[in-house]
């Protein structure tokens, strides 16, 4: 029996320590050592079960000792593994309230500071891999300070994201399959309705997808294919179809002009305006769907279904509920209401932006800066 209750708390002792030193390393070893235990843990726990019987005539109200270690140990492990894993994880990006002060807090603001103006999108520095530093499209690359990257590595950072035109640099932690996000704004950032859905250079991923988006209303193979996108049309109507068709014969971006950035930039802006009435095309619908056997409501752009894990699907449902978009009396497509007021509207145009991400596929990427906590200093956490 003695032996049974020192295994007991030997296991959740043991438990804990790996439960902690995995949530530190995130060693896919000790995940798997985890599992094996847990399974190990259960059994012990119908051993225990079993022991009350088997000890009952000899040992009486003594036999519930070593069920009782159990429980004890249980606790150990739950408790020593949730409170020893805060404790080690002190001081890192998963804690916010520990990690973004003093010293740690005047270092990124100064590299934030630094990293904008210089035409930086994005910098990967995931584990094992080379540094990807990414420009705003059409801009000559450049490097990154050696002393700025040594530093996003020795604080964990595996991806930052830089707005020059609004000023904005985030930095993005990974653990344990969970993402945190530290945004820091030049001008603050407010709730994402208040926030200007402006979409500027920054927001373009690769002027070379414009090129491809206007050759579709012009290659025989894609109007006998399928029609041309809603993308295709709306820049037809808005730049004219000459200058499309100009651009459809381009051989690379490199050839669209600044000029023709500037028009296609303002028609994008146009198109994001409540005027558009991007929510209520026809090739938009929020309907019910069915795949494998199983019924939900999918938000569908061309016939092509949108996971409910992209915002844009989170803020449709919200506006909703709110009436702010209503259904179209088929129950398929959408309608805006009338007589918006200006935070409705700006939500709206926001929507138009998450659209917007999907219709014109890899021409564009607009990211909202939500957060869940501000930090003060015009720094915001969001997880």
């Amino acid at each position: 029996m003695k032996a049974l209750i020192k295994l007991n708390f030997a296991a959740g002792l043991f438990f804990a320590a790996t439960t902690i030193e995995f949530a530190r390393t995130e060693s896919p070893l000790l995940l798997l050592v985890n599992i094996a235990f847990l399974v190990g843990f259960c059994v012990l726990g119908v051993i225990n079960l079993a022991s009350i019987v088997t000890l009952w005539n000899r040992h009486g109200v003594g036999a519930l000792a070593p069920f009782g270690s159990f429980a004890a140990a249980v606790v150990i492990w739950f408790f020593g593994g949730r409170y020893g894993t805060d404790l080690v994880l002190r001081g890192t990006p998963s804690r916010p309230d520990s990690f973004l002060r003093g010293g740690t807090r005047e270092e990124l603001t100064l590299m934030a500071n630094q990293l904008i103006g210089n035409g930086f999108k994005e910098i990967l520095l995931f584990p094992g891999k080379p540094t990807d530093v990414r420009m705003i499209a059409g801009r000559q690359q450049k490097d990154v300070r050696p002393e700025v990257l040594a530093a996003l590595r020795r604080f964990g950072f595996q991806t930052v994201y830089v707005d020059d035109v609004q000023g904005i640099v985030q930095f993005s932690y990974n653990h344990l399959r969970h993402w945190y996000d530290y945004t820091w704004a030049k001008n603050g950032l407010s709730e994402q309705r208040f926030m200007p859905p402006t979409i500027s250079e920054v927001d373009i991923d690769t002027w070379g997808q414009l090129i491809k988006i206007a050759k579709e209303g012009t290659s025989e193979k894609k109007q006998r294919d399928c029609e041309p996108g809603i993308a295709y049309f709306y820049l037809r109507d808005s730049l004219g179809k000459e200058t499309l068709d100009r651009i459809a014969a381009y051989p690379s971006s490199s050839t669209i002009s600044d000029q023709e950035k500037d028009l296609v930039l303002s028609a994008l802006n146009k198109h994001v305006g409540v005027s558009s009435a991007l929510a209520e095309h026809p090739q938009i619908t929020y309907e019910q769907t069915s795949w494998l056997g199983q019924t939900e409501v999918t938000l569908n752009i061309s016939g092509g279904s949108i996971g409910h894990g992209f915002w844009v699907v989170t803020l449709l449902k919200q506006l909703l509920s709110e009436g702010v978009i209503t259904y179209a009396p088929d129950g398929r497509h959408l309608r805006i209401k009338t007589n918006l007021t200006n935070t409705e509207r700006n939500q709206v145009e926001w929507l138009h932006v998450g659209l917007m991400n999907f219709i014109y596929s890899n021409f564009l990427e607009k990211r909202p800066h939500p957060f869940t906590k501000d930090l003060g200093g015009n720094w915001y956490f969001n997880e």
